[in-house]
């Protein structure tokens, strides 16, 4: 094939990959009014979150981003649904990726205790206004940035986090600082 045609096959691959985790999170929203069985396992939280931040990236490398984990707050390994975990933190590190500007840095932090765990992503995007800080997490919600792009989405992201999140017994929070 010439290069033309492979980039065009390039596109339509990303193209339809951007479809299919849309469709699966429309369907995993809706699948069995949102009742599913937690498959528990032994999850290594660095581990997941650097092979998550490295499949998200890839559609972003323009945006030529600084990652970190700050794993000093956790131990080995946690007790969780590790796919549940998984898609959340895709959604979130994309989240940081698509809602940002060149040169954008990323930290996610780590902690866990006996019990309980948690996932904090900080990153130098361009914050949210505060009236929209309280709709995030609806379906279908998606925050208008001004003088940026729309950027493109169906407003399922973070309601399917907030979702997944009270599935494992816990919450989405978000704080922001407009830049």
């Amino acid at each position: 094939m010439d290069e033309r045609k492979k980039g065009f096959l390039g596109i339509a691959q990303k193209r339809i990959k951007n479809l299919s985790r849309t469709i699966e999170s429309m369907l995993f929203l809706t699948k069995n009014g949102g009742k599913q069985s937690l498959n528990i396992e032994e999850i290594h939280l660095k581990e997941l979150v650097s092979d998550s931040y490295a499949d998200v990236v890839e559609r972003y490398a323009e945006k030529n981003p600084e990652f970190m984990v700050d794993d000093s707050g956790v131990s080995c390994s946690i007790q969780s649904d590790g796919v549940l975990i998984e898609r959340i933190v895709k959604n979130l590190l994309e989240n940081a990726l698509k809602y940002s500007d060149e040169g954008v840095r990323i930290i996610v932090k780590l902690r866990n205790g006996e019990t309980d765990f948690e996932i904090s992503i900080e990153d130098t995007g361009w914050g949210i206004p505060k009236a929209a800080i309280k709709k995030l997490g609806r379906q279908f919600y998606r925050v208008e940035q001004k003088g940026k792009a729309q950027q493109p989405g169906y407003g399922i992201g973070l309601a399917s986090v907030k979702f997944l999140c009270s599935m494992l017994g816990g919450e989405l929070s978000v704080s922001s600082e407009r830049r």
